[in-house]
């Protein structure tokens, strides 16, 4: 027997195809044996209720979608509740001849996603989504990430429906009633196990003394809000600034500021008294391990190294006041000016502090993670990242030095190729000092030659078989040398200069000549 298809029904009229669509009588669509994970309860059925009287006015719907079955009809995917009411309308005595239908494409896995993703259904609750949650993760083995996709919802969100499925009873209907959210549920799931129902109770009882008839996240934690957090920042970020690091604000600015101090206090008591009045676990050291009881039941333990028994507790309650300590005494403002004054002070760590700090940190978050104590497990979050920030800093420092070394020595290496450079250069200079006297001395010698030999009427002649005038020749031609003019010219000139500045406080003519003189040497030795 071949599988039924939507093809075949359209060739036997089961199915009527029209240009809006494919139709099919109400007798034909089935509904699979649980499959629709909806509940039987006042809200469903006050959304029966709502979609009848919408359909016996007249009202329009979108298609149901199914896919085909074997023994024949269709069988719902998506819109039970649909098909629910348009049984109704059958038996209140309103004609529904046929009903639009669509096929579903799709495997096993992606029909029963399907429940959660239609935006034409009334929204699934929480405890409904977790049950289809828990049917994909464990008859079809589908990972909480593959889910996600499949819902389009977060990992941490099908996640937290999946622990909510595992919930007992009580705690279950908690949340279908409405009196308890689903993040309360599975914090006290996760934190007190079987015994979350009871401290769900006294978590009830709490929210109805403040007035509340939902027990949420704020009601037993309450936090300041985002908005209020960032203000206070933007205030403090334009208050003055002084040198030694004091914020000062003045003004409407601080009573603002002053405000959302008082705030942050109340919340503060409110969350402390909160946790003062509820079933607190106690902790008990055996050896190296910690051990969380609840009315004498262990609901965890965790295994230290090297941690001495008693320094668990004892060091987590003295840290823990004195933070609180320094919080309420950073609030106060002066009488005289009502400022705002904080100090910043900066005292450097060595590395063995900063070890015993990690450590401590490290302890503290653990207990108060097994105490429910959310603040104090934050605050000693924020000192682990401190640490860890505080340590690369120093790191990069220390290799900044190190840098920083290695270019000094570079640098004095430098220094002293210089002046030995400079040593060097000076001595040329010297010798070329030296050398220049010499030509000048070796010219006068040869100057005196040759005005001897014109004397005697020699005269030059170039490449002569005469020794004297070809010597004559190349006397003379030696005589222009360029730079030897100069030097000699340079040396005339400062000469001339050194008896100008002599003679100038006695005539200051013969001063001015002088320089005109010199000038004029040093002139022609250029021509």
């Amino acid at each position: 027997m071949a599988a039924n298809s939507f093809k075949q029904m359209s060739r036997d009229g089961t199915i009527k195809r029209t240009d809006t669509g494919m139709f099919i009588s109400l007798e034909h669509i089935h509904v699979r044996e649980g499959f629709n994970k909806r509940e039987d309860d006042e809200r469903t059925r006050q959304a029966d209720d709502d979609l009848f009287n919408y359909l016996m006015n007249g009202g329009t719907v979108p298609p149901l979608e199914v896919i085909a079955r074997d023994e024949g009809g269709v069988w719902v995917v998506e819109g039970h509740r649909r098909r629910r009411c348009y049984a109704r309308c059958a038996e209140a005595g309103k004609p529904v001849d046929r009903i639009h239908i669509m096929p579903f494409n799709g495997n096993d896995v992606q029909r029963l996603a399907r429940i959660m993703t239609s935006n034409n259904q009334l929204p699934l609750s929480d405890i409904e989504q977790a049950a289809v949650i828990q049917e994909l993760h464990n008859a079809f083995n589908q990972t909480t990430s593959e889910i996600a996709k499949l819902v389009n919802k977060s990992v941490a969100t099908v996640e937290k429906l999946l622990l909510l499925s595992t919930a007992n009873h009580d705690v279950q209907q908690e949340v279908k009633s409405g009196a308890v959210s689903v993040d309360v549920a599975v914090d006290r799931v996760k934190e007190f196990g079987e015994k979350a129902g009871e401290v769900l109770q006294h978590d009830k009882a709490v929210a109805a003394a403040q007035g509340k008839s939902k027990v949420t996240r704020s009601s037993i934690a309450p936090e300041l809000s985002v908005k209020s957090a960032r203000r206070f920042v933007e205030l403090m970020a334009n208050a003055s600034i002084s040198d030694d690091g004091v914020f000062t604000i003045e003004g409407p600015a601080l009573a603002e500021a002053l405000s959302i101090i008082d705030e942050h206090k109340a919340i503060s008591e409110a969350r402390e008294t909160y946790r003062l009045s509820q079933p607190i676990p106690t902790t008990e050291v055996r050896g190296r391990s910690l051990y969380v009881m609840y009315d004498g039941r262990k609901l965890g333990g965790h295994h230290f190294i090297a941690v001495k028994p008693s320094g668990l507790r004892w060091v987590t309650k003295p840290l823990l006041a004195a933070s609180q300590k320094r919080l309420r005494s950073s609030s106060k403002s002066t009488n005289s000016s009502r400022r705002i004054i904080m100090t910043a002070t900066n005292k450097p760590m060595t590395g063995a502090q900063l070890d015993e700090l990690m450590a401590v940190a490290m302890r503290m978050q653990s207990d108060s993670e097994k105490m429910g104590e959310r603040s104090v497990s934050m605050f000693a979050y924020a000192v682990q990242v401190a640490v860890l920030e505080i340590r690369e800093t120093r790191s990069k420092y220390e290799e900044l030095q190190s840098q920083n070394a290695d270019l000094a020595v570079q640098l004095a290496n430098a220094e002293s190729k210089c002046r030995e450079l400079a040593g060097e250069n000076e001595k040329q200079n010297t010798h070329s000092e030296a050398l220049a006297v010499d030509n000048a001395a070796l010219r006068e010698v040869v100057e005196r030659m040759v005005n001897q030999f014109a004397m005697s009427g020699i005269s030059p002649e170039e490449k002569s078989i005469n020794p004297e005038k070809s010597l004559m020749f190349d006397a003379k031609s030696a005589l222009f040398m360029p730079a030897t003019d100069a030097f000699l010219a340079e040396v005339r000139a400062q000469g001339v200069e050194m008896f100008g500045e002599h003679v100038k406080a006695y005539n200051h003519s013969a001063g001015w000549q002088s320089k005109h003189f010199a000038a004029q040497l040093r002139k022609g030795a250029e021509l």
